[in-house]
């Protein structure tokens, strides 16, 4: 950041703007050039005509002037953002082993995640295939009926029903690795 802006601890976007610029030797035209806008809308922010500006345009003047992202942001009424921008990235400080460990976990997770899922389509097919030879038998059940009693069938209908229930269950998201 410019020191002018640090050392006069400048607030107001217009302000911020118009001096970091000078102070690059950047005319408005030139500014607007490099930061992909329009003279217009840099003349705007200087005379602090412009109420909504864009937040990616502000991330290309804060690059272009060298201004705090966090400043510019807070200048221009982001305060949300000028938050999350705040907060650490969580991955920052860790050592490359617990980075690695934390990579097998996440990785081991989604393998398990899969597996879970397998499981239950296999048990879903095999249920649906079930179903279907129930319906055949019971489409000619005369054919049948010495092998397939209607309680032999009503069993079996409550087994696959109970296989299909366990298969509703969600996945334990608990198992789920935490970046502690």
């Amino acid at each position: 950041m410019n020191n002018d802006i640090e050392n006069d601890k400048i607030y107001d976007l217009k302000s911020l703007v118009e001096i970091a610029r000078k102070n690059k030797g950047l005319s408005q035209r030139q500014l607007a050039k490099a930061v992909n806008s329009h003279h217009s809308t840099i003349n705007d922010i200087e005379r602090g005509k412009t109420k909504n500006i864009n937040a990616d345009l502000l991330v290309r003047i804060s690059k272009e002037l060298e201004i705090d992202l966090k400043v510019l942001l807070r200048a221009a009424g982001y305060i949300q953002l000028v938050d999350m921008v705040k907060k650490q990235d969580p991955y920052k400080r860790k050592p490359k082993s617990k980075l690695k460990e934390l990579l097998s976990d996440y990785k081991n997770s989604q393998l398990d995640l899969l597996e879970f899922d397998t499981r239950k389509r296999e048990i879903v097919a095999q249920c649906r295939g079930r179903l279907t030879s129930l319906e055949l038998k019971l489409n000619d059940y005369d054919t049948f009926k010495s092998l397939w009693t209607i309680d032999k069938i009503k069993q079996e209908i409550k087994e696959i029903n109970d296989e299909l229930d366990a298969c509703c269950e969600k996945y334990d998201y608990a198992k789920l690795p935490r970046n502690d």
